[in-house]
Formats: C-alpha cells, structure tokens, sequence
C-alpha cells in the first residue's frame, strides 16, 4: 500500500491520517496482529458484519455499511460489469484464501481474479 499511498496526490497524503486496524495472521492462525496503516483493505466484517467465517476482532461494521449501503463494485471495462473484491480477512478453513464481497458474499481462493477497495481516514 506504500506504493499506491505514495501516488495518490500530495495534498491528499499530507491529511490522511495512519489508523490501527487489526488482522488475522492468516494460515489458519487465530493469531490476531495490530498494524498501522494509512491505507488498508476493509476486513469481512467492516463491510458485512457478519464473523461466521472470519476471526471477530477484525472490526466493526463501518456505518456506512450498516446502513445498507451498496457493496457493488463495478469494473472500468467500459460495460461497467459488477467485480468481486478482496478483504483483508484470511478464511477460517483455509492457507490461501481471503474472503471476498460481491452480491452473494461468498469466499474464494486467490488464484481468481478480484478488485480491491482501499480505506483511508482523513
């Protein structure tokens, strides 16, 4: 995220502000690790607030989201057709998998093809 933090503009950079967001060690680890980070992807249950399938101290849900807000991402492939995206949070069952969000909320492995949404606090 470095590299992508370092090519947003720099009046931008200079108002974001570095938040602690937790994770999962991931591995099957229930090992929960603390970074500080000016940009991170949402976990699984900042967006959907569930923790069935995930660790539960990877957050809270954001409001936003609470408030039912879309979880569709579109691609910009000109047909704008809906893209799954990645989350932060490791699956349970799982050494190479992160759950995912797309209309169905389900979890696949990372040999597919997926966006990713970034967080910032400003």
């Amino acid at each position: 995220m470095v590299e992508l933090f370092s090519q947003l503009p720099e009046d931008l950079q200079e108002i974001v502000k570095a938040v602690n967001k937790k994770s999962s060690a991931g591995s099957q680890s229930s090992e929960i690790i603390t970074s500080s980070d000016k940009l991170w992807l949402f976990s699984y249950t900042e967006i959907t607030g569930s923790t069935e399938a995930v660790y539960a101290d990877e957050g809270t849900q954001y409001a936003y989201y609470k408030r039912g807000n879309s979880t569709i991402k579109r691609l910009d492939n000109g047909a704008g057709d809906r893209s799954s995206w990645l989350t932060r949070s490791a699956v349970l069952s799982g050494n190479t998998s992160f759950e995912t969000i797309d209309f169905m909320y389900v979890s696949d492995v990372t040999s597919y093809k997926y966006g990713v949404c970034f967080g910032m606090c400003i």
